[in-house]
């Protein structure tokens, strides 16, 4: 009887937590396919602070991109530094690389943060061919979020190397481009301004097509 009445709270723990049934972080893969492409997407510091079940959509997000067919490595993580974390990416980017996943079948995405943290993946790998995108990610001048900018500037943009995307929405008034830093290295990159209307930097909070489309066609190579 006691074993029953434990498992029903559990059961109802789960159906009424209010947490998506699909909301899970995708670790890195145990069997690796060398022919399917392969996604890491960053979330940005929100989830950090606020955990990925309120206004920014995360797994959402997670579980549309593996819609489209990639392998999704991304999880919902606490309080991160910038480098300690982009190292430990760079290490997986290369088992999928010794594991002979071409580096134009990998890409490293991420917002706000999760895309600084996608550059530094960029400039710790130093490699061509990897694709990378930042959206929302690297902070306008004179606001409080220049500061992760100029560190990267003054420490590892000379290293950056891959074909890098660079997007931010039109009304963002935190972000912008990243030339200063990308200017430095090695990497092909563009940039894309999105229309404003959709919450600026919050645009990327949901899992908007807009934003997604652009996404997976860097990611194609299209």
């Amino acid at each position: 009887m006691l074993l029953r009445l434990l498992l029903g709270v559990l059961t109802a723990g789960v159906l009424f937590s209010g947490v998506p049934a699909s909301a899970a972080d995708r670790k890195f893969p145990d069997m690796i396919d060398p022919a399917k492409r392969y996604m890491f997407y960053l979330h940005g510091i929100y989830v950090e602070r606020q955990g990925a079940f309120e206004a920014y959509e995360y797994y959402p997000i997670l579980d549309a991109i593996e819609a489209e067919g990639f392998v999704v490595i991304g999880e919902a993580r606490g309080l991160t530094n910038i480098g300690r974390y982009a190292a430990g990416v760079a290490k997986q980017v290369q088992h999928l690389l010794d594991a002979g996943v071409p580096s134009y079948q990998i890409t490293v995405a991420g917002h706000s943060k999760g895309g600084m943290i996608a550059l530094t993946v960029a400039a710790l790998m130093g490699k061509p061919g990897i694709n990378y995108v930042a959206f929302s990610a690297c902070g306008k001048a004179g606001t409080e979020y220049r500061g992760p900018l100029n560190k990267f500037v003054k420490q590892d943009a000379a290293k950056v190397d891959g074909v890098i995307l660079v997007a931010w929405a039109e009304d963002d008034m935190t972000a912008g481009d990243c030339d200063d830093a990308l200017k430095l290295g090695k990497a092909k990159w563009a940039n894309k301004l999105l229309p404003a209307g959709k919450g600026g930097n919050k645009f990327f909070y949901k899992p908007d097509p807009e934003w997604l489309t652009l996404l997976y066609a860097h990611a194609r190579g299209e």
